[in-house]
């Protein structure tokens, strides 16, 4: 019995290692490799020859230091500065845009993405892309990633972003409409999933023609329509630009996760593809969120695309 209040020696504790190597079938701590024996050696052992108490506040420094260190680290890569902060704020050149609800970035000297932005959206998709390949299971093969659903991720955060937009600008922007939005979304996705269980559709011809309808109505129609008129006209039809190409979405998604031989990498390519759309979303500051509509329509292009592009491959 070990009392983690009182000193953990080496000796036991490699008493402790050898014992569970030979619950879990025989071996010893000495026959099995340590994935990190520097780190192991240099920093846990040490910690284990001093009373819990201690070793417990000493190893929430050590993390917490080595948290700010790699903030730093990544701050310098993004070139941020205490006394440059106005180089993070406003681009160099770029003629003066006067700041309106599709583009609401007075902060910005004109339409641009500034060097910060790029330079974090290269950061964050490199840095992602070392993560799966950390984690990637060994002996899996090479990484496989569908392209239906990558894309269909990559849209549905641009959606996502453009129906909290929209509709904070027609009905503020408090926790209320932002609590509904989502929780229309979360809502649409179950009526999607319902509909596919009960009545599975063969093709999805006819819900990406209503997918692009919308989302071509949206880019077309400007808010400001929508700021005066009736109860269907004030709140209907622009919850319907907004919110309606994510049930769409959500039954393409559902349809396509359901047939797939391969669910897991089906659902990571989904997530990866988030990750995409996420980055994607920086684009507002060039286009306005109105014409960000733009790119989501030409992801779900390349969803519609790529099971055809990966036959014929």
């Amino acid at each position: 019995m070990v009392l983690w209040n009182e000193p953990i020696h080496h000796r036991g504790l490699n008493s402790i290692l050898e014992h569970v190597g030979a619950a879990g079938g025989g071996h010893t701590w000495e026959e099995e490799p340590s994935v990190c024996p520097l780190t192991t050696y240099l920093v846990v052992s040490p910690i284990a020859l001093i009373p819990w108490r201690y070793a417990k506040l000493l190893w929430c420094l050590l993390n917490l230091t080595s948290l700010v260190l790699l903030l730093a680290c990544l701050s310098r890569l993004a070139g941020f500065t205490l006394y440059g902060l106005r180089n993070l704020l406003l681009i160099d050149g770029g003629s003066l845009h006067t700041a309106t609800d599709d583009w609401p970035f007075f902060y910005l000297q004109g339409k641009l993405l500034p060097r910060l932005s790029i330079r974090s959206m290269i950061m964050l998709g490199a840095l992602g892309i070392a993560m799966v390949y950390l984690f990637l299971p060994k002996g899996s093969g090479r990484l496989q990633v569908q392209g239906r659903m990558f894309f269909l991720g990559a849209g549905f955060m641009l959606l996502e972003t453009k129906a909290v937009v929209q509709l904070a600008l027609l009905f503020g922007s408090t926790w209320l409409v932002n609590s509904l939005v989502f929780f229309t979304v979360l809502l649409l996705g179950l009526l999607a999933n319902l509909l596919v269980i009960k009545w599975p559709p063969a093709r999805l011809t006819w819900h990406y023609a209503g997918l692009f309808a919308i989302l071509v109505a949206g880019v077309l129609v400007p808010l400001n329509v929508f700021l005066s008129g009736g109860l269907l006209w004030r709140y209907v039809v622009p919850c319907v630009l907004a919110l309606g190409p994510m049930f769409f979405a959500g039954v393409i998604f559902a349809r396509s996760f359901r047939y797939t031989s391969d669910p897991d990498q089906a659902f990571g390519s989904n997530i990866a593809g988030s990750v995409v759309g996420g980055l994607s979303e920086s684009f507002s500051m060039l286009t306005g969120f109105r014409y960000l509509l733009a790119l989501a329509m030409l992801f779900y292009m390349f969803s519609a695309l790529a099971p055809a592009l990966g036959r014929r491959a």
